[in-house]
């Protein structure tokens, strides 16, 4: 199966510098650049797409230094995305839609205030195959 990874910047530079590795991702940065790609759009090896990522959220870093995580794609039965009811009273009770949308005239008669919302419920079904790895 296929597989895809999400990087700490330690993980990755340990990654790609280790031997069996360096030759390969050497040509792939070589490539890239000749092809104008995107050297965020992820390094291929072993059937592993491996893409360093560096996000912090709430002062907190998305991937530990010397981490990643990794999981399969391209399958039906791993995640999967709900959609949760609005907080409107018609939506009491009732199954969840993609995106909500009310409009109501303004003041006066001067326009429409428009109001949007969506509530995603993104969920893994099968904790099992996300993998946490350490870099050697």
């Amino acid at each position: 199966g296929v597989s895809e990874g999400q990087a700490s910047a330690e993980f990755f530079g340990a990654r790609v510098a280790h031997p069996k590795v360096r030759e390969a991702y050497s040509n792939w940065q070589a490539s890239e650049q000749r092809l104008g790609g995107d050297m965020r759009s992820g390094f291929v090896f072993g059937g592993v797409t491996f893409r360093e990522l560096r996000g912090i959220i709430g002062g907190r870093k998305l991937i530990d230094d010397g981490e990643a995580h990794a999981y399969p794609i391209g399958t039906n039965s791993t995640f999967a995305t709900f959609a949760a009811p609005a907080d409107f009273n018609e939506a009491v009770g009732k199954p969840g839609q993609i995106f909500y949308a009310k409009v109501i005239p303004a003041r006066f008669d001067r326009g429409y205030e428009i109001h949007t919302q969506a509530n995603p419920l993104p969920l893994t079904l099968r904790p099992g195959v996300l993998v946490t790895l350490q870099a050697e």
